[in-house]
């Protein structure tokens, strides 16, 4: 992420992050069927409540008091 625009000294540079990667390292029994393991990558995919959340994001609302 190019912090120039989170400092505002850049306001050409958006400020957040451009992209995500997300990477997972599975640790599994010896002898795991391979359809098993894409069931699952589906699934965790799914029910992640972080990457549902970006790939959909939410209303968001600022306050100061």
């Amino acid at each position: 992420a190019d912090v120039l625009g989170t400092l505002m000294m850049d306001r050409n540079v958006p400020v957040g992050f451009q992209d995500m990667k997300c990477e997972v390292m599975m640790k599994v029994k010896e002898g795991t069927q391979p359809r098993q393991l894409e069931r699952l990558q589906v699934a965790a995919k799914e029910c992640c409540v972080v990457q549902q959340t970006l790939k959909t994001p939410p209303p968001v609302e600022t306050t100061f008091v």
